[in-house]
């Protein structure tokens, strides 16, 4: 049995799908790791790409979150990786994981975005600082849970949009997540497509909402 279980899930992801995989595509990684892919029901050719670079593909309906608890159920290491298709996990970054072992609670890594400029530096350090001071991170920063915490606590909740923060929030009664210390790399695609300043604003605009206990179906359809 591989002590780590890599879970990505992603929806028509062939533009991204082979640069998050092929950066796992380590015998040092592929030794100790098994890669899970639950794919949500894809239009494009994201799963035939994946052919070859993972060890177990799910095909289930397009919600992370179930997304998320298919590749669970079927993960056999004791320690649960959750990569978004866009972000990389390096070896480094795999290391840095095997070294904490299974006693190791849950956490999560600082980001880096793809694009080397002042803005999304200074982006980056933000979304560093916010997740030092409140405990909490987002799905790009590649959630580490030890597989029995996780079961403990229920997993990711039921909803539509914020199933990270919420396992956060749940996972914090546990115990205070652990930051490591390399960075994982993140796309800026969506800040590039939709605009800077208004995919900021668009995406504080719906935690406000969230907090105040908004539908997530609502935000969900908010969020596309």
């Amino acid at each position: 049995m591989k002590e780590i279980s890599i879970i990505i899930p992603c929806l028509n992801e062939e533009k991204e799908i082979n640069k998050c995989l092929n950066s796992l595509n380590f015998k040092c990684i592929r030794n100790k790791c098994e890669i899970i892919l639950v794919d949500g029901k894809s239009t494009d050719n994201t799963v035939c790409r994946a052919k070859g670079l993972v060890d177990k593909c799910l095909i289930v309906s397009p919600d992370r979150s179930n997304q998320l608890m298919a590749g669970a159920s079927i993960a056999s290491g004791s320690i649960l990786v959750f990569l978004h298709a866009d972000t990389i996990l390096s070896k480094e970054n795999v290391d840095e994981i095997l070294s904490k072992g299974d006693a190791h609670k849950w956490g999560f890594f600082n980001i880096k975005f793809d694009v080397v400029t002042y803005k999304y530096k200074f982006l980056s350090y933000l979304i560093n600082l916010r997740s030092r001071v409140l405990d909490i991170c987002t799905g790009d920063q590649c959630m580490v849970i030890n597989k029995g915490i996780f079961d403990e606590t229920g997993g990711f909740p039921d909803i539509r949009l914020m199933e990270d923060l919420e396992i956060c929030s749940n996972l914090k009664k546990i115990n205070k997540p652990y930051i490591f210390k390399t960075c994982v790399e993140t796309s800026s695609r969506r800040w590039r497509a939709n605009g800077f300043l208004m995919t900021i604003f668009k995406m504080q605009f719906l935690k406000v909402l969230y907090y105040l206990g908004a539908n997530t179906r609502v935000l969900q359809r908010l969020y596309k």
